[in-house]
């Protein structure tokens, strides 16, 4: 189904990161609400994408969820932005602060 919510087409050969969780059933779900980035095309391992998720799933392992979590991204997203010259760095900076803002609502 072409707009679906839940990405369901890919392209032979093409490689995508994908996020999923593991449920106390020991099922893996698919992870994340509809629209969000638990599914994306990469370029391959250089990827930008796969180096933030790698990222950031580092910080949500080593952290708890809530306010240590946010101060943990917080401190990411400052020790990006002062990579002078690195646009990488701060591409993933600017996609941190959405995070934020969007968590920021939640709350």
């Amino acid at each position: 189904m072409v707009g679906a919510c839940i990405r369901q087409a890919y392209h032979r050969g093409t490689p995508v990161i994908a996020m999923f969780r593991l449920t106390d059933e020991g099922e893996f779900r698919h992870m994340g609400e509809p629209f969000a980035r638990a599914v994306e095309d990469i370029e391959g391992a250089d990827s930008l994408w796969l180096l933030a998720a790698t990222i950031y799933l580092e910080v949500i392992e080593d952290t708890a969820e809530g306010e240590e979590r946010r101060l943990a991204f917080e401190k990411l997203r400052d020790e990006l932005r002062a990579l002078d010259g690195d646009e990488g760095a701060h591409a993933i900076a600017d996609d941190i602060d959405k995070y934020l803002l969007v968590t920021a609502e939640a709350d």
